[in-house]
């Protein structure tokens, strides 16, 4: 069980309006609108919802509070399916062999149009294979190695709404 406000939390609930005010609040510029804020602030708390979970050898139980399973807005829920993506591409997707792994990313201002093209960010990406290859197939080469694959694995995450959208490519 987490602290009710710190950090971030606490940050967030300071500019949230309690849950019985009147709806006429808005947010400013770095305000969080309380749609989003809500689910934040509730998730990981057990006085606001929880499992009861019992061992069916020993009869012992606990209690696992909900969580808000926001994918942008809380970090805990948001690094929870991170790590849960990995395991999936790491148990049931790669083939057993080395992988190194690179992030390509795009500038904030080529971001949105990004987002809103895949034609373009399919373009970019495979540019930056095809770049990754040469160099791998280069450095093959001079060593007398044997020649390898290259892959990829793109992912789109959206963390801010479509404003702030992260095209990235793995």
């Amino acid at each position: 069980m987490r602290a009710a406000a710190t950090g971030t939390r606490a940050s967030v609930a300071a500019r949230t309006p309690p849950r019985h005010a009147k709806p006429s609040w808005s947010p400013g510029p770095s305000g969080a609108p309380p749609a989003a804020a809500a689910p934040y602030l509730d998730c990981g708390l057990l006085c606001r919802g929880f499992a009861r979970l019992r061992c069916e050898r020993c009869e012992e139980s606990r209690l696992v509070a909900f969580s808000c399973k926001g994918r942008g807005f809380c970090p805990s829920c948001l690094g929870r399916r991170i790590c849960a993506t990995a395991a999936n591409l790491i148990e049931d997707v790669l083939p057993e062999v080395a992988h190194r792994p690179w992030v390509l990313t795009f500038p904030l201002p080529w971001r949105r149009r990004l987002a809103q093209d895949g034609a373009l960010f399919g373009v970019l990406t495979r540019i930056f294979v095809e770049s990754v290859e040469r160099f791998y197939e280069e450095r093959a080469a001079r060593r007398a190695l044997a020649p390898h694959i290259c892959d990829r694995c793109p992912r789109v995450p959206n963390l801010q709404g479509a404003d702030e959208a992260r095209r990235h490519d793995h």
